[in-house]
């Protein structure tokens, strides 16, 4: 989870940067889950991701659910490719 601070956030923008592609509204994405993660803080346990949104990595095909709310980006990586991950969505 990465949150700004800036006043304006351009959600398109950050989206358009990172290259998000989109999954059919019609269709159910995969839900991305860890049990922990690290902060500045220590762990603290995950919010699972459930997003129409995803990016993939072009150094070796790999997928990151994406989802973008107010001031904050949260995004978890699979260990799929993008072929492996668009073939969980149903």
């Amino acid at each position: 989870m990465i949150t700004v601070s800036w006043q304006e956030f351009d959600q398109i923008m950050i989206q358009n940067i990172i290259g998000v592609k989109y999954i059919d509204a019609k269709k159910q994405p995969p839900t991305h889950t860890l049990p922990r993660e690290f902060n500045w803080d220590g762990f603290r346990e995950t919010i699972p991701i459930t997003s129409h949104s995803y990016v993939v990595r072009e150094s070796d095909n790999r997928v990151a659910s994406i989802r973008i709310e107010e001031k904050v980006l949260s995004f978890g990586v699979w260990d799929k490719t993008e072929e492996e991950f668009l073939r969980m969505v149903k």
